[in-house]
């Protein structure tokens, strides 16, 4: 029988704004794996809204998660240069909320 073999799997996450019954927050995973920003977040009690598979308790009309790269930094795998791309929050109500309460 083959044996499926755990991977490490490791973020970090701190709460930065809260409106609500919702959470803003940063994450840096230190680890690739699939879902594992989801799947973690769900175990420690803070599914992703609109995430039907990993617990929220409701969806997103058009089937959307909020989950959200602001800012992903990776090496390029040919020149090897640190390449940084950065992203405005989504134009929708509870984001604009949260950037808001950011810059109050």
């Amino acid at each position: 029988k083959n044996e499926v073999k755990p991977k490490r799997a490791e973020l970090a996450y701190e709460l930065i704004a809260e409106i609500g019954s919702h959470y803003m927050l940063e994450v840096k995973p230190t680890t690739g794996r699939s879902h594992q920003i989801r799947s973690q977040l769900a175990k420690v009690g803070y599914p992703i809204r609109g995430d039907l598979k990993y617990g929220s308790a409701t969806a997103f009309d058009n089937a959307s998660i909020a989950l959200h790269a602001h800012s992903i930094t990776f090496v390029h795998p040919v020149t090897k240069e640190s390449i940084t791309i950065d992203a405005p929050a989504p134009k929708v109500p509870l984001w604009q909320e949260f950037e808001r309460t950011q810059y109050d």
